[in-house]
């Protein structure tokens, strides 16, 4: 999984070395996912873990990538990648229609939970206070990693089953291992000493950690001007729009009419001509996709 910290180097991890910590590791002064981090998750370690899976398991480098519409998803993801096609759920809706947030991402939140219980247990014999006094984001990072480890394949498989039941063999729900885990995490609590804490408590816990509050502070974070960090400013992300496509279309298209004018070597020109058309062909290719993606919707918004 990846971790986003606020500070690149924190004290907790000194001596450690960030390429070889079993998270991938990256910082921001928010301590958010945001686009510049996103889209350099997505090039240099996503693509490359993707086509190694694709290799090993004998199949073909085609990837279908589904992503919620947040903020520190930038839309430029579609054109990074002729062998990942980036689609996007409509903005500004709720978990009810993320599959991921159903499943994986609520069973990992409810195993880093009990699991940080357990170690609070475990390291201070059930007497809590001190224990977040030296909990660092080390520990948060070990805890991470057990509970990720939890997530079993089945799980992760199984939030596919409402988009597309044949590719999930053997489709089992995990509401009950959910609410087991729940079950376990009052226990925990009781015997740290929080006699007072219910299964509505936990149940709170979790849904305070929820998108909704994630995509609206992503969204306050993109408004801030730059000037008010400028040591901490995100790169702009470039998106590459259809009018500018269009437009260096239509300048390269009038650069080689002047040289097919002009040159009074043909063989060359001609050697030039297929050259330069054969180098922009994936951009022109994707350039008719976004054609046609734009006017499919241009048709579904009449209905």
């Amino acid at each position: 999984p990846m971790t986003v910290y606020r500070s690149a180097n924190p004290r907790a991890l000194a001596g450690y070395s960030k390429n070889h910590i079993p998270v991938v590791w990256r910082s921001n002064a928010k301590a958010w996912v945001t686009a510049s981090i996103f889209t350099d998750y997505f090039c240099h370690r996503l693509t490359t873990e993707l086509k190694d899976y694709c290799l090993q398991e004998n199949l073909a480098f085609k990837i279908l990538l589904l992503l919620d519409n947040a903020p520190g998803h930038p839309p430029c993801l579609t054109d990074l990648s002729e062998n990942i096609q980036v689609l996007f759920s409509p903005p500004n809706t709720t978990s009810l229609i993320q599959p991921l947030d159903q499943e994986a991402i609520a069973a990992f939140k409810v195993y880093y939970l009990r699991h940080t219980f357990a170690r609070l247990i475990t390291e201070t014999d059930g007497k809590n206070k001190q224990f977040w006094r030296t909990f660092n984001v080390k520990d948060a990072i070990d805890i991470i990693v057990e509970a990720w480890a939890e997530v079993s394949s089945s799980c992760l498989s199984s939030v596919l089953h409402c988009i597309r039941p044949a590719c999930v063999h053997k489709f089992r729900e995990f509401d009950t291992e959910i609410a087991e885990a729940k079950t376990q995490i009052v226990t925990l609590a009781h015997e740290a000493g929080l006699e007072e804490v219910d299964a509505t408590d936990v149940q709170r816990l979790l849904d305070s950690h929820g998108e909704e509050l994630f995509v609206d502070e992503l969204n306050l974070l993109d408004e801030q001007k730059l000037e008010n960090e400028p040591e901490h400013a995100e790169p702009v992300i470039q998106t590459l729009l259809m009018k500018v496509m269009a437009e260096a279309f239509k300048l390269i298209s009038d650069a080689i009419n002047i040289f097919d004018e002009n040159d009074p070597d043909h063989k060359w020109n001609s050697k030039v001509v297929k050259s330069l058309e054969s180098t922009i062909s994936y951009d022109q290719q994707l350039y008719n996709e976004k054609q046609k993606a734009a006017k499919q919707l241009s048709i579904k918004s009449f209905f």
